[in-house]
């Protein structure tokens, strides 16, 4: 009877263990290759997702988010994940993200500084930015009230641009005082300078290595981000590139 009795504790704890592993709300499954996406961080299996993306569509099944990318292979102990971006699908008919790619990253960080670096080359360009809010609306030219999230975009953009090792406080304080032009500008001459200006592009560019282009890119990322109202890493997951 004792034996009886325990083999039945030992079958209800196996099945409140079981109840208690963190599944995959698709196959109602423990997790095999547990997979984040992006931006939601809603987690499936790899294959499970992967078959979703394919036959039903590219949004969240749990909150119908768009799917960005699916960060997957996620390998704890070495600190290195791979990740598969929905828009680099190309002409293929299907999505199938590679289960073992030829990139990987180290970190989350390391990720976004290529992403980035890859944008202001122009590898990659912006589909869309996250719509801004109402009393950001009008917004034209940074004013100081703008600097403290200004300085963020420029802590995290430019060591994109120039390296981290490269980067230091000297260069993000030039920035800032070059990005206050067109407020100074208008405030002393009422004149009606605007962010793109020729003489803030001009002055960009030349710690720039002279790319025009380049300045402007971190002119048109610098408003979205200040019109979005959203923290820097939520703006550049929330901005639709390609």
């Amino acid at each position: 009877i004792m034996l009886g009795k325990r083999k039945n504790i030992d079958l209800e704890r196996q099945k409140l263990e079981s109840e208690l592993l963190p599944t995959c709300t698709i196959c109602i499954q423990g997790y095999s290759n547990r997979t984040f996406l992006r931006p939601c961080y809603h987690s499936f299996c790899f294959t499970c997702i992967r078959h979703w993306i394919n036959i039903a569509s590219a949004v969240c099944p749990v909150c119908r988010q768009e799917i960005n990318s699916l960060v997957y292979n996620i390998n704890d102990e070495e600190n290195t994940f791979d990740e598969y971006h929905l828009k680099d699908k190309g002409t293929g008919k299907s999505h199938n993200p590679p289960l073992y790619p030829k990139q990987r990253y180290t970190t989350p960080e390391e990720r976004i500084k290529l992403e980035r670096a890859q944008l202001y080359k122009g590898s990659i360009h912006a589909v869309s930015y996250p719509e801004p809010l109402p009393r950001h609306t009008n917004f034209t030219i940074i004013t100081p009230e703008y600097i403290p999230r200004t300085r963020v975009f420029l802590q995290n953009e430019l060591k994109a641009l120039v390296g981290a090792d490269a980067y230091d406080s000297f260069l993000e304080d030039l920035f800032v005082k070059i990005l206050l032009i067109p407020y100074q500008a208008n405030s002393d001459k009422a004149v009606n300078m605007k962010m793109n200006d020729p003489l803030v592009i001009e002055k960009l560019s030349e710690w720039l290595d002279d790319d025009k282009l380049v300045a402007n890119r971190l002119i048109d990322e610098l408003i979205a981000y200040l019109k979005s109202g959203l923290s820097y890493k939520h703006f550049i997951s929330a901005a639709m590139y390609k």
